[in-house]
């Protein structure tokens, strides 16, 4: 449990300056899906904060650790390797 905490801890914080970076970094170049961009990040970082209060007021257990397991699945798969390659190819 100590240690899901922990993951989602790290998590939320690199996010947060990983994302404030990228969306400079699209602002500086003037990317047009700034915007959707943004939001597909806002909506993980509420996922994330979701899971933090759940594991806080719930505690932790298997099925939470699937689900964080497939939320970071589905994004490595489709934000990086789709919306990010978007990116990749404006740029």
């Amino acid at each position: 449990a100590d240690e899901v905490k922990k993951t989602l801890d790290f998590l939320a914080s690199y996010t947060v300056r990983h994302f404030a970076d990228e969306e400079a970094f699209q602002q500086k170049i003037k990317y047009p899906k700034f915007q959707q961009h943004k939001a597909l990040h806002t909506e993980f970082l509420g996922q994330v904060t979701k899971l933090k209060k759940e594991a806080t007021e719930s505690g932790v257990n298997i099925t939470m650790v699937i689900k964080i397991n497939q939320m970071i699945s589905d994004w490595l798969v489709k934000h990086i390797k789709g919306t990010d390659s978007d990116l990749k190819n404006y740029v």
